[in-house]
């Protein structure tokens, strides 16, 4: 699987996995890991960096209002941004981000490839944004 992280792509091994919580399968990349965090959501982990995949019902969600209110909760000073940089399926998505205690929050309110929210905490320091948006375009639900 690749994936671009500043201007550098880096292809890694991945390994089709299976939530059983979700109810939805995604390749997760070596040094990732993949568990049930509570009934309505699932983490992807990575050292100090984690992802949390909430899957939503079709149809019912404004992503605008979700990401945002997510994202202030985080820090008041959230700031959208632009998600014509980001990978398909993502271009559409409502994206966020916020600065909390030295850890950069993005919060990613998306309807592909399945509707979703997706918050991914990571230190400032750490880009890891394009490893987990890889990994969640993979996503099909079973």
């Amino acid at each position: 699987m690749s994936y671009r992280t500043g201007n550098q792509t880096i292809t890694e091994t991945a390994t089709l996995q299976t939530s059983d919580n979700q109810h939805f399968s995604l390749y997760v990349l070596e040094g990732w890991t993949l568990d049930a965090e509570e009934p309505s959501a699932d983490v992807l982990l990575h050292g100090d960096a984690f992802a949390r995949i909430r899957l939503l019902s079709p149809g019912e969600t404004n992503y605008e209002q979700l990401a945002k209110e997510h994202a202030q909760a985080v820090d008041a000073n959230a700031a959208r941004q632009q998600t014509d940089g980001l990978p398909k399926p993502f271009t559409d998505a409502v994206w966020y981000t916020a600065q909390t205690d030295g850890v950069t929050v993005h919060v990613i309110a998306s309807a592909q490839p399945t509707p979703m929210l997706l918050t991914v905490h990571a230190p400032s320091s750490e880009d890891v944004l394009g490893a987990v948006l890889a990994m969640v375009a993979t996503l099909q639900k079973q």
